[in-house]
C-alpha cells in the first residue's frame, strides 16, 4: 500500500532549505522524537537541534537543522529554523 503523501518545507532566514511531497517526517522534538504523517492533527512543536529524517518513495533524506518550531497541519508542514545542514550531499 503506497503512503499518503503531504506537503514538507525547511525554512531558513537565507530562503527554502527543503520542499517536497513527503511520506513521513521525524524532527527532534524537545520532549522527544516527533513523527509526522499524512493528516496529522494541527499542532506546533518547538524542535532541538539535531537530525531531520524524511522518507519519500522508500527512500531518507537527512538535514541537521538548529531550534526552531514545526508548524503542522493535515496536508502540510513547516519547519522554521536558523540553520539546515543538508546530510545527503
Amino acid at each position: 500500500m503506497k503512503e499518503e503523501l503531504f506537503s514538507f518545507k525547511i525554512v531558513t532566514p537565507k530562503g527554502i532549505a527543503y520542499q517536497e511531497e513527503v511520506e513521513f517526517v521525524k524532527a527532534p522534538g524537545m520532549s522527544g522524537e516527533v513523527g509526522i504523517l499524512a493528516d496529522h492533527s494541527p499542532a506546533i512543536i518547538e524542535l532541538n537541534e539535531g537530525d531531520v529524517v524524511i522518507t519519500k518513495n522508500n527512500l531518507k533524506e537527512s538535514f541537521t537543522i538548529q531550534e526552531g518550531l514545526l508548524y503542522i497541519m493535515p496536508q502540510t508542514a513547516l519547519l522554521l529554523c536558523g540553520n539546515c545542514i543538508n546530510n545527503n550531499i
